[in-house]
């Protein structure tokens, strides 16, 4: 107790060194730690109930939970697009976080969890927790996030061709870059074999407009022509 005398005893010791026990003990209670002097019953206990028994004013001990850090936010991106990285916390706030974009650690004071990082990486890059501390303790971090950059798709190769009774044309071409498993081509009717395109035929006079996406949903391409005229070849 506070004062010199004995109240709920979770543990005895001979010296005054005391771990958290979790089936007696509750994180951010005030225990205390109290010398007593009395009568040897044997083996180095006291009896307690000796009236002649000496118990100091009890020293406050506070246990604190050790902090936690988890770092995640794996993400594939396109060139110059922002993503978020997230770290989730355990302890008191607020907390100080190191952590590592990859070349340079970084300081952060983080207010509440989970909490939020907004980054743009212009390369691959691997973010990790270098350490955590809140007002209380140092802790453990974990986890790690890659960000992958990924370029949009383009297109090469872009020919425009009429048939011979110049009544009809056809437009192919052929994409480079992003992601081929996805490539999508949207606009006029058309057949994308692998990464090449080739439109059906379109009458002599009239426009095409192409639009050609990915699954990393970067910028899509636009192609586009208001008439083509196949009488002037």
């Amino acid at each position: 107790n506070s004062d010199n005398t004995i109240g709920t005893i979770i543990a005895t010791n001979t010296t005054p060194e005391f771990t958290f026990d979790a089936s007696q003990m509750v994180y951010g209670t005030t225990y205390y730690i109290s010398a007593v002097a009395g009568t040897d019953t044997g083996g180095g206990t006291i009896d307690l109930n000796d009236n002649c028994t000496d118990i100091s004013v009890g020293t406050p001990v506070i246990f604190q939970l050790e902090p936690t850090a988890v770092l995640s936010g794996d993400a594939t991106i396109c060139e110059g697009i922002d993503t978020t990285l997230t770290i989730n916390l355990t302890g008191a706030a607020p907390w100080a976080i190191v952590y590592n974009d990859g070349t340079n650690n970084r300081n952060l004071t983080v207010p509440n969890s989970p909490f939020t990082i907004d980054i743009s990486p212009l390369q691959n890059t691997t973010y990790s927790l270098v350490s955590v501390r809140d007002g209380n303790c140092p802790g453990d971090v974990s986890g790690s996030a890659t960000v992958m950059i990924v370029s949009p798709p383009s297109i090469d190769n872009l020919i425009t061709e009429c048939n011979i009774d110049k009544t009809e044309y056809t437009v192919s071409f052929d994409i480079i870059g992003g992601d081929p498993a996805t490539y999508n081509v949207d606009g006029n009717a058309g057949t994308l074999t692998g990464s090449s395109f080739v439109s059906d035929p379109i009458p002599a006079g009239d426009g095409y407009s192409f639009s050609i996406t990915d699954g990393n949903n970067c910028e899509q391409i636009d192609i586009s022509a208001q008439n083509v005229r196949c009488d002037c070849e």
